[in-house]
């Protein structure tokens, strides 16, 4: 057991071995065992004033060399100062630890916190409630120890305990599928470390949040010699597992978060995990994350899961992970390559063991570039133009330009717009230098800058960019400024724009587009699979001038096909029913759309009977 921490690493060879010095030579024998102060009795004050003779901070007399060799080798060094942490255990007891249950409730807010407890009263102050300000105004007690629990611990620890001893506490969480540890107590310099740690059998609990743990050390006073005394987490050695699997198949939330680079999470249980996944996924994908990750796998392990969007780039990116104390680090790196990738997610996992990631923080990095906060503006032209009923854009810029002065601002608006334009831009550089672009879009479009990096070996800037676009298909000119400082002025700027919107779905393929026969609504199924999840996603669309012709897409179910099955295609015919209903029959397929309900009938597999199917319109129009 390490009780006491003994040196730097850097400490040298020569303070952990010490000779006798060269005048004693000397027939003194020992008096006391370990009586380096030499006040006839052993104790942690000899125990400090060894550690500082071994640093060079003290020195010793020829009786206290003679008492301190404890191995009886001739010298006074590291070996004997593990004797000595040995002799103080068996004197004084060492430190005994417990750990136990605490009680909860409904009427009981418990909280993680720790303490020094030297005292009946020190004790009483650990359990006291929460002070809580309400909206009101009013300040209210609530409890976090049950009036139980506060009897059986101020019983346990008296006054007649404190007199001999003294308290390092911490209430804990309970974790879901392990449980608390105390491992060892020990001197580090004036401070008094208590490590902590957490281990997973794999038996599964009934929740994290609801069950808290009392770690106790009892420390012998003769024992306690620190300024400070806290707890400390003792992190195990661990690696991590790392997968990235590849999807153009998440809902615009998803797709949003990954563009953002804030999709960083770690998850130590399924219910947490699940949440997540059913809102950031089309269906195969979540069914396959679900299945993968269940509830055998978080009894153990932890999860550190990161999305990562790749626009149309010449480059594979490849994740590494680094585990360091109450921080997981999720590091990027790219290789170039020939052929251009399409547009995507990756999804990088990462598994850990649980006790490997006790309140960690999830951190991403790019090995290639390092993140900037860039302001960012952009002027819907074609509006202002719609606006004020005219045209105000004199001609079209060629190029995108760097801007270090206003004078060099006026010069450039003045090149492609109207006077009345550029005064109600009313633009000003304020001192920026700023970099200035021109496209074209659906009038109305909004643009959010979402990301902004700076390659560390190049004078490169990358930006990325989400466009959300209206109902109507008006194009306009759009001017885009992003304001830096001059140390960026003649970077080359890099632009991944992505058309990310509620209405339009990204899929992995081609969509199939299924007529039928309806002057409003039209079928379309997305026919994809990941990992060994196969899935027929299907949205009704409405018409309108918007992208692909609709003005919205509208999901309204999924049909699961065995792997590698895509029963739909765009070989059909229609025919006319008597209720003057039409039906769309295809190879494996037949869909009829009524009132509001698509009727669907359909292979799963290619030797499967025919499977009927039927799906509601929500808000039919």
């Amino acid at each position: 057991m390490k009780l006491f921490s003994v040196f730097a690493a850097a400490m040298t060879s020569a303070a952990l071995m010490t000779a006798l010095p060269a005048n004693a030579g000397t027939t003194l024998s020992v008096t006391v065992p370990g009586d380096v102060d030499l006040n006839k009795k052993f104790s942690i004050a000899d125990m400090v004033k060894m550690e500082r003779y071994l640093i060079g901070a003290e020195t010793l007399s020829e009786q206290a060399f003679v008492n301190a060799d404890l191995n009886g080798d001739g010298s006074a060094d590291s070996f004997d100062l593990c004797l000595f942490r040995k002799k103080l255990t068996e004197q004084y007891g060492g430190f005994t630890k417990v750990v136990s249950e605490l009680q909860g409730g409904n009427e009981v807010q418990q909280e993680s916190h720790e303490a020094f407890i030297s005292s009946v009263d020190d004790l009483y102050n650990f359990f006291a409630p929460l002070h809580v300000v309400t909206i009101n105004g009013e300040c209210i007690d609530v409890p976090t120890t049950t009036e139980e629990d506060i009897k059986k611990y101020t019983e346990l620890y008296d006054e007649e305990f404190f007199k001999n001893n003294v308290l390092l506490l911490k209430s804990e969480p309970e974790p879901n599928g392990g449980k608390n540890n105390i491992g060892d107590v020990y001197y580090s310099g004036d401070t008094l470390n208590a490590e902590f740690y957490q281990t997973y059998p794999g038996e599964m609990n009934d929740g994290y949040e609801d069950k808290y743990q009392l770690l106790q050390v009892v420390i012998p006073r003769e024992l306690h010699n620190s300024k400070n005394d806290k707890w400390v987490y003792r992190y195990p050695d661990a690696e991590a597992e790392v997968t990235s699997e590849y999807t153009r198949e998440l809902t615009s939330k998803g797709w949003k978060m990954a563009i953002a680079g804030n999709a960083d999470k770690c998850f130590i249980s399924k219910k947490a995990f699940d949440k997540w996944v059913s809102g950031n996924f089309h269906s195969a994908v979540e069914r396959y994350l679900k299945k993968k990750y269940d509830e055998d796998f978080f009894a153990k392990n932890a999860l550190v899961i990161d999305l990562y969007a790749q626009s149309n780039e010449n480059c594979h990116i490849t994740p590494q992970i680094e585990l360091s104390p109450q921080k997981i680090t999720v590091t990027y790196d790219r290789e170039t390559t020939e052929s251009f990738s399409s547009e995507g997610v990756y999804i990088t996992q990462a598994v850990v063991p649980k006790g490997a990631c006790y309140r960690a923080n999830v951190e991403t990095k790019r090995s290639w570039e390092t993140k900037k906060d860039f302001q960012y503006k952009e002027y819907d032209l074609g509006m202002l133009c719609e606006t004020k009923n005219k045209d105000m854009i004199k001609n079209y810029p060629a190029e995108p330009m760097w801007i270090n002065s206003q004078e060099q601002l006026d010069g450039y608006l003045n090149g492609f717009l109207t006077d009345e334009a550029i005064e109600e831009l009313d633009l000003k550089l304020n001192g920026h230098t700023a970099y200035i672009w021109v496209d074209d879009d659906i009038i109305g479009s909004k643009h959010q800058l979402m990301t902004s990096y700076k390659y560390d070996t190049e004078k490169k800037i990358e930006l990325t960019t989400v466009t959300t676009s209206p109902f109507g298909d008006i194009g306009g000119s759009f001017m885009h400024i992003i304001y830096t400082s001059p140390e960026d002025l003649g970077d080359e700027v890099y632009i991944r724009d992505f058309y990310v919107d509620d209405n339009f779905p990204k899929f992995n393929t081609s969509a199939t587009e299924i007529d039928v026969m309806n002057d409003s609504k039209t079928l379309m199924v997305d026919q994809y699979c990941f990992g060994d999840e196969y899935s027929a996603d299907l949205y009704v669309t409405y018409p309108g001038g918007g992208p692909m012709r609709y003005s919205r897409f509208e999901y309204i179910g999924t049909i699961e096909l065995s792997q590698g099955y895509r029963p739909f295609s765009d070989e059909y015919t229609c025919t006319e029913n008597a209720d003057g209903s039409y039906t769309t029959n295809g190879k494996d397929f037949s869909v009829s759309y009524l009132d509001g309900i698509f009727k669907i009938k359909c292979k799963t597999s290619p030797d499967s009977e025919y499977s009927e199917f039927e799906f509601n319109i929500p808000n039919v129009q």
